[in-house]
This record gives structure tokens, sequence and C-alpha cells, in this order.
């Protein structure tokens, strides 16, 4: 996750009024949707995660001295099991004596326009509210908003370090690599494992190795290497990343310029808070088990 902006805005007036049916948060919703729409945004989700963070949040800035967020916003999105998000933005409003709290949040965030930015920004994707009350009668309201991650291609992020390590070969006047299907499942399943899992290693947390795994996939080889690589918040396209990684590494430049090698299989996986685990396997002789009798 990102670092969070804090957008507060603390009034405080006389007793609390009330108008309109449903909700504060509801309401408020609906104003901020149209504003969006007037102003040509792209239609966004309210979510009910990010809901019970900002309710959350706004239960604390209601309980501070200050009226303040004093923890950040992600901690209360992990909460809520909300873990992989490209950036949260919390917006803090503290309310008494106005008749209608929902327009008078509206006209506050509107004119204060770092805040009316990001409720307006195309980047956001979903947003949550939040309603408290302190104990002087305050209404704390908070939104928590959110820009979702980009999702990878991760078959495409897989063909294309195939490519490039093929490059990095041909450099060197070794013919490529081909790419096998077998090998590329065997290597996505460990680099979905490392990723549900937590690990980031060439034996699994039971001990199992690449040679394992392939046997494991009913197939028998006459040599086998891996190279992995784990990636956090790249932007951009990470595969020359991964691939430059492997080539200034000499055990895993060994690898990919290694002559005794003739096929390979790549697989990508991503875990929930974006980090990617790159497996590449190579093999010579790769073959079911069953082909030669073994």
């Amino acid at each position: 996750m990102t670092p969070r902006t804090a957008l507060i805005v603390g009034l405080a007036l006389a007793a609390v009024g009330a108008a309109g049916p449903g909700s504060i948060p509801d309401r408020l919703f609906e104003r901020l949707d149209d504003s969006r729409g007037a102003a040509g945004a792209p239609a966004w989700e309210r979510r009910s995660p990010l809901d019970r963070a900002a309710a959350a949040a706004a239960e604390e800035v209601a309980a501070s001295a200050r009226f303040e967020l004093e923890g950040p916003i992600e901690a209360f999105l992990e909460r809520v099991g909300v873990r992989r998000v490209r950036r949260a933005v919390p917006i803090v409003d503290v309310l008494r004596g106005y008749d209608d709290p929902v327009e008078a949040a509206v006209d506050h965030w509107n004119h204060y326009r770092h805040a009316w930015q990001e409720l307006m920004s195309p980047e956001i994707d979903a947003i949550g509210l939040g309603e408290a009350r302190a104990r002087d009668g305050s209404i704390v309201l908070v939104a928590v908003l959110v820009q979702d991650p980009v999702v990878p291609d991760l078959a495409r992020l897989a063909r294309e370090t195939s490519r490039r390590v093929n490059e990095a070969r041909a450099g060197l006047d070794l013919e490529p690599l081909l790419l096998s299907p077998e090998l590329s499942l065997i290597a996505r399943l460990h680099s979905e494992d490392m990723a549900a899992r937590g690990y980031f290693s060439h034996r699994s947390p039971e001990g199992a190795s690449v040679a394992s795994r392939v046997f494991a996939a009913g197939m028998v080889f006459d040599t086998l290497g891996e190279n992995l690589f784990k990636i956090e918040g790249a932007e951009g396209d990470p595969v020359p990343i991964v691939v430059d990684g492997w080539m200034t590494s000499a055990e895993h430049r060994a690898n990919i310029v290694s002559s005794d090698f003739d096929e390979c299989g790549v697989g990508v996986a991503v875990d929930d808070k974006g980090t990617l685990y790159f497996t590449q396997v190579f093999a010579h002789g790769a073959r079911r088990a069953s082909e030669r009798g073994e």
C-alpha cells in the first residue's frame, strides 16, 4: 500500500440538527455520486469493507481528544481484509450545529480544494463512508477513497520473461529455450504457492525442491535448474527488472546461458499486497516418466 494522505476538516459550533430520511453515509454517498457525475468523473463503487473501515476510523476520531485520525488508514483497511490497494486516502470532517450535516460536509469538502480533487478524481475507484458521534454531540464523518491496483496480466508476464531470456541467449549465440507448457505449469504452481504462503525459496516449507515438483508432476529429466525473483511495488513493466536481475547474478545467469538446457517453463503469481513472484524452470530431457519406461 502507498503512504496515506490525511485530509481533515474540523468545525465545531452548537447542537446538531438532522434533515432528510436515510442514514448520513447513504445520503452523503448520493450527493458525492451526483457531483462526480456532474463533473464527468467515471463511475465508482461504494464497498462494504471500505464502509466498515471508515466507520472504525470515525469511531477513533470521535474518541480522540483532538478529533484526529492518529493511525494510518491502511491499518483500518487491514482489519477488514482490504490488503491490496494502489492508494488509500482518508477524508475527515467534524460537524456541530448544522441542520443538514450532509450538505455541510459536501460544502466543506467542496471548498477544501485538495479534498474535492480527490473526491472527483477519475483515479478513485471506490469509496467507503462512516459516521460516529463524539461525547460532545459532534458528528464525525470519514470517507475512505481507494484507487485499485493495476491487475497484472500474469500470462503475458510469463511469456515476456521467456522472450527476454531468449534474447539474452541469442546475444551469446545460444539456441532459444523452447517454452514447455508442462514446465510452465510447474513453475506457476510454485509461484502461486510462494505468493499464497508468504515464503520465497527454491524449497517449499515442507522441503520440496524443483526436482521434487517435477517428479510429482509425473515427469523426469536429464538436467534441471530453477531461477526465482520477487518484486514489490514495481511501476511499469517488471520483466526487464527480473531478467536484468538474473543476468547480473552469477548463479542465475549460469542457468540462463547454459547450453545444457533446451527448454523452460515460466510462471508468475501475485500476492494480496501486489508482490510478484517469478519462477523459471530450466530442463534438458524433460519427459513423462512413462515415455522411456522410467
